[in-house]
């Protein structure tokens, strides 16, 4: 996906330039996405175009501009020192005023959605009924906020920005700060919010301190539309990929619940039930497999953690499903579901796979010939999205209990079971603690 520069326009005459990325439908809700002390650099652009993908307009301001117009620095030492030195000046009143600039833009744009008739009407009947409940503890009155609009997300410096702006700024649906510096000293601010506000806050952060981080989270201990989160064992910049400190669970963690605040305030929806219904008939029952590419995005990752089978990247993901899993199970595989959750960007399912082991699933049992047994299998499939295509599939079960069922593994000596496992997740009230009550192996 690429992007554009834009010109965005200051109330005193001047123009600075954003980076503007846009969703893959070409229309959404608008993101300002402000940059970390390293400027307007690929990392964030690259990470303009991710929240595009999930179906944002975005637009990457140049907050250094009044410095000097483009400047962007790389992750070495050198570059480091310049960036930090130019971030100890900067003047975050002026920076927040830029932010407002950047989000006016973004309004005023086509690509950007605006509220209908209809979701008014529903909004204004929705707060008249919660109106005597719409009081938060910690921050003052909740404004609701309609289905499209603006957020503002922000990274280290501009994370700061993102609190402000929160702060500060009218038509702010959403805010969401990473490691933004010098958040307690501006707490005081948080009663002209608004808006949702999610913090991200690294615990291994050399410039906010536990005792910062302590005063942040006691702050917002007991508000509705504030979400603190501290990351254990990492340290700012955990979001930065290509760098020695990005963490990728905390990475993936971070952006699920910003993704979760965005969507709880202005969309876009996207059914992932359904979405994960047609790749399942795509892929098991049609046998079609360019309609499965088709669902998924350009770098996906498909991981049977298991048996470690599937593929990353789309080359090897589409000769993982070619090869071998389209057309290669059991003419008698059933699936019964025991549950199914859907989140904001994520579904979880559980089921029970039920079949005849007739043929060589090498996916599951790779390089086992049939045994021609019988097999009901427990397992769990979690799927991520980015927008509406699928970014990653994993699927857990339990290998123990598939090669007991097989004939290949012994229970006798093992503290392992059959499929006594998945009978008793459909029958709760199959016996309990039977390999504990046993003779020691």
């Amino acid at each position: 996906m690429a992007g554009e520069y834009i010109d965005i326009n200051t109330p005193d005459g001047d123009t600075f330039r954003a980076y503007l990325s846009l969703p893959p439908r070409g229309k959404g809700p608008g993101v300002v996405l402000c940059h970390e002390i390293f400027g307007a650099n690929a990392t964030m652009r690259e990470l303009a175009d991710i929240y595009a993908a999930e179906g944002y307009v975005v637009a990457v301001p140049d907050l250094y501009w009044r410095e000097e117009p483009g400047l962007e620095f790389d992750y070495t030492s050198g570059d480091w020192q310049r960036a930090f030195a130019l971030s100890q000046s900067y003047d975050f009143d002026l920076g927040v005023e830029d932010v407002a600039a950047t989000l006016a833009a973004l309004r005023a744009r086509p690509e950007v959605q605006s509220e209908t008739t209809a979701s008014i009407a529903a909004q204004q009947a929705a707060t008249q009924i919660r109106s005597a409940q719409d009081e938060d503890i910690a921050t003052g009155p909740i404004r609701r906020h309609l289905p499209g609009g603006t957020s503002v997300i922000g990274f280290s410096l501009g994370g700061k920005l993102a609190y402000l702006a929160a702060c500060r700024l009218e038509g702010v649906s959403c805010a969401a700060s990473f490691y933004g510096t010098g958040l307690e000293d501006v707490l005081d601010e948080a009663k002209n919010l608004r808006g949702r506000l999610v913090i991200h806050l690294p615990e291994n952060d050399k410039f906010v301190r536990t005792e910062a981080q302590q005063h942040i989270l006691a702050r917002f201990e007991s508000s509705r539309n504030v979400e603190v989160y501290v990351y254990p064992r990492v340290d700012r910049g955990f979001s930065r990929r290509g760098t020695e400190s990005y963490d990728r669970p905390a990475s993936t963690i971070a952006h699920q619940r910003t993704m979760a605040a965005l969507k709880r305030e202005m969309g876009p929806y996207f059914n992932l039930s359904r979405l994960w219904d047609a790749h399942l008939r795509h892929a098991m029952e049609a046998k079609d497999i360019d309609k499965v590419m088709e669902g998924m995005v350009e770098d996906p990752v498909v991981n049977h953690v298991p048996t470690r089978t599937g593929g990353t990247g789309r080359e090897k993901v589409r000769e993982f499903y070619a090869n071998h899993f389209i057309g290669k199970l059991p003419v008698d595989l059933r699936m019964t579901a025991i549950s199914r959750t859907v989140g904001a960007s994520q579904l979880i399912e559980e089921v029970v796979m039920s079949f005849t082991h007739s043929t060589v699933i090498d996916w599951l049992l790779p390089g086992v010939a049939p045994t021609n047994r019988y097999v009901e299998l427990p397992m769990v499939a979690v799927v991520s999205y980015r927008g509406d295509k699928m970014l990653r599939l994993q699927t857990y079960w339990d290998q123990a209990s598939v090669l007991v069922q097989i004939g290949r593994l012994e229970t006798d000596r093992l503290p392992v079971a059959g499929i006594e496992c998945a009978r008793k997740i459909v029958n709760e009230d199959l016996p309990s603690n039977e390999l504990i009550a046993r003779t020691p192996i």
